[in-house]
């Protein structure tokens, strides 16, 4: 086996890896068409003796991730179930992190007892489970703003500072959470997901009090809508503004024609968890955080290739 820099031939083999294995971690950040590895996107490809691969990862070190000195994995997977494997993309990534603290990823519960067990052995741990939620888009109960509350799709190359400042203070104490720069919101709307309609700021007046973000993702060989970014700011909390946000979503996503809505939620944010469930939305899935807090002795090698 050996592992290599991902270069721009080999793009299409890696987003159809990640098509095929990252179920098995999570989807929230698969590789489009557009995808190009960078100081930002550090990626590699675990190769067979027949140049085949048999294994990637890739990392997330933007803007927002740096400064809150954490990275996130895209991708950290091999066919061969073996820690040797594992240890080598890992050894691989660590090259790239020498402006973070930690790094982290997702998988499935069921896989807990095999990559698990790798991740435990390569000095990750268990630091958080998180929930995929999903009902019907049909059926729910139409918003109903209180007086003076309007929700509106965000206005490009105006509101993005006010997504930011809103979504760095109503996210601020929820564990996983990452601060993201103006210039990352921007970059939003390049995202193949992405809705121009489903980018909302909730207003009062001519105050903007909260946002949230409707997504057209791939779940199980379905479109669904998917709901992130759902926040208010704390003063105006406690009127159930969050609540006709999300069943906006629903309508939403009726609309284009979608069957289901989805989303994640930390299994520890229980108020958040609560108004899923009481707005009809079902557990299906739950995945575990693992982290890896970096030491100041990292691997130094060189970044295109190395062997096993």
């Amino acid at each position: 086996m050996k592992v290599c820099y991902l270069e721009e031939r080999r793009i299409g083999d890696f987003i159809d890896y990640c098509g095929r294995y990252c179920k098995e971690h999570d989807e929230s950040f698969l590789p489009d068409k557009s995808f190009k590895p960078d100081a930002e996107n550090p990626t590699y490809l675990l190769l067979d003796d027949h140049d085949a691969v048999i294994g990637a990862v890739s990392l997330i070190i933007t803007h927002g991730f740096k400064s809150s000195r954490k990275g996130r994995f895209r991708i950290l997977h091999t066919v061969p179930r073996s820690l040797e494997a594992y240890r080598l993309l890992t050894d691989a990534i660590l090259q790239h992190t020498k402006d973070i603290d930690n790094i982290y990823l997702f998988i499935q519960e069921n896989r807990k007892e095999d990559v698990g067990l790798i991740l435990e052995t390569l000095e990750f741990a268990i630091q958080r489970y998180a929930w995929y939620l999903e009902r019907p888009c049909r059926g729910g109960a139409e918003p109903e703003f209180p007086e003076g509350y309007a929700l509106r799709p965000l206005r490009w190359d105006q509101d993005e500072p006010v997504w930011q400042r809103i979504n760095a203070i109503t996210f601020a104490k929820l564990a996983g959470h990452v601060d993201m720069a103006v210039e990352d919101v921007k970059k939003l709307r390049e995202e193949e997901t992405h809705l121009d309609a489903g980018m909302l700021l909730l207003w009062k007046g001519d105050v903007p009090v909260g946002t949230i973000r409707i997504t057209k993702e791939l779940e199980n060989g379905e479109h669904i809508a998917f709901i992130s970014g759902v926040g208010v700011l704390p003063e105006y909390q406690g009127k159930g503004l969050a609540t006709n946000m999300i069943r906006h979503a629903l309508v939403y996503g009726s609309l284009l024609g979608l069957r289901k809505c989805g989303l994640s939620v930390n299994a520890e944010n229980d108020r958040a968890a609560n108004i899923y469930l009481r707005e009809g939305y079902q557990k299906l899935e739950t995945v575990i955080c693992y982290n890896k807090r970096l030491s100041e002795m990292k691997l130094c090698g060189n970044p295109s290739q190395l062997a096993l």
